[in-house]
C-alpha cells in the first residue's frame, strides 16, 4: 500500500487543488478552461506512459502478449482522441456582442424561419407538455414547433 500512495500522491495533490481552485473560476474565462485542458492533458499523457512501461506482459509470440498490443493500440487511438476533443473544446468563441448587433428583424425579408423539432417516443403527458410550453413560449419572431 506504501507504493501505491507514494506513486498517486502527486496525482492526488493536483487533483486537490484543482477541487479547490474550482468554485473561484469562471467558466466562461479562456484561462481556467486552458489550464483544464492541459491538466486533463498531462493527466492522459502520464496514464499512457505507465500503460506502456509498467502494464504490458513480457514479450513474446503467444496470444497474451499480442492481445495485451492490440488493446494497447486501441486504448492510445482514444486517448489521443480524447486529447483532440479536449484541444476543440478549450478554444471556444462568445458571438454574443454580434448576436446583439444584429437582430434577427434586420434580415432582408424578416427573420429567417426557424422550425423547432422534438423527438419523443413512449413519453409521458406531463413531460411533452412542459416541453410544448417551453418550446411555443419563445420571443423569436418567427417559429414554428
Amino acid at each position: 500500500m506504501g507504493e501505491l500512495a507514494t506513486a498517486a500522491a502527486p496525482t492526488l495533490i493536483l487533483a486537490g487543488f484543482a477541487l479547490l481552485a474550482l468554485p473561484h473560476l469562471n467558466p466562461d474565462g479562456r484561462w481556467p478552461r486552458l489550464l483544464g485542458a492541459i491538466f486533463v492533458t498531462a493527466m492522459l499523457l502520464r496514464y499512457m506512459v505507465w500503460r506502456v512501461t509498467e502494464t504490458l506482459p513480457p514479450a513474446g509470440m503467444d496470444f497474451n502478449f499480442f492481445a495485451a498490443i492490440v488493446f494497447l493500440v486501441v486504448e492510445m487511438f482514444s486517448c489521443l482522441a480524447g486529447m483532440l476533443m479536449l484541444h476543440a473544446l478549450s478554444r471556444t468563441t462568445n458571438r454574443s456582442a454580434e448576436v446583439e448587433a444584429h437582430p434577427p428583424e434586420e434580415f432582408p425579408g424578416g427573420a429567417p424561419l426557424v422550425d423547432v423539432l422534438i423527438p419523443t417516443y413512449n413519453e409521458k403527458r406531463e413531460i411533452l407538455l412542459r416541453t410544448l410550453v417551453g418550446a411555443l413560449s419563445q420571443d423569436y419572431p418567427n417559429y414554428r414547433v
